[in-house]
């Protein structure tokens, strides 16, 4: 666990896994609020194998999916992810931001605040100079969070996802949208800027990604 970054904002800590964040990661997973863009929800053995896989992959790589806790609050209110996009799209190679929170911790702002954590690392700590993210059309709640927090209003669905899905491009300066069934791009506004970060930009990986299924 040491060898983790612990990334901190005014209300979060975004941490490695513990033994007893299963439980509350299971009951995320079971809860048909929190899966509705997602084919299904997980059984308990697959809620076990995912926390195992992202428990082992943060270590292993140093980024990955955190947990997040809420700092005099909930242990785990949900979980926060950078990772390489694991398919072939016209917008790949990329490398992904993403978040689940249980439906308790919705309508916090926990899940902007989060991500604006895990950009910012990737950005400064990891070099990375284009962020990715993604959330299903239908996904009106994340669409709301973006339009608070992310360059622009994602309009673009990749042919490879189809129309499942809604993605934007960010490299801490200026937006792009990918342009449907095809890897042309329109310039979206230009990022904002939170306390002098490279950019605010966030999305949510709710919606069954191929890079999900790994994990499976």
């Amino acid at each position: 666990m040491s060898g983790v970054p612990i990334l901190r904002t005014s209300r979060l800590v975004l941490r490695p896994w513990v033994d007893a964040d299963v439980d509350a990661w299971a009951a995320l997973n079971a809860d048909p609020r929190v899966m509705e863009f997602f084919p299904s929800t997980y059984d308990r053995a697959r809620s076990e194998r995912t926390a195992a896989a992202m428990r082992d992959g943060l270590v292993r790589d140093g980024y990955g999916w955190w947990v997040v806790e809420i700092i005099g609050g909930a242990a785990f209110a949900g979980v926060v992810a950078l990772a390489d996009v694991p398919f072939e799209a016209p917008f790949t190679p990329a490398f992904e931001i993403g978040w689940r929170f249980a439906f308790d911790h919705w309508g916090r702002g926990y899940a902007t605040e989060g991500a604006r954590a895990a950009l910012d690392f990737a950005f400064d700590e990891l070099g990375r100079e284009e962020v990715v993210a993604m959330t299903a059309r239908a996904n009106v709640r994340s669409q709301r969070v973006m339009r608070g927090s992310v360059c622009a209003t994602i309009r673009a669905t990749s042919s490879t996802i189809r129309n499942s899905r809604q993605v934007i491009r960010c490299n801490g300066t200026s937006c792009t949208a990918l342009a449907a069934g095809s890897a042309k791009t329109s310039t979206l506004r230009p990022c904002s800027r939170v306390v002098a970060r490279p950019c605010t930009t966030v999305s949510t990986a709710n919606a069954a990604s191929a890079w999900l299924r790994r994990f499976a």
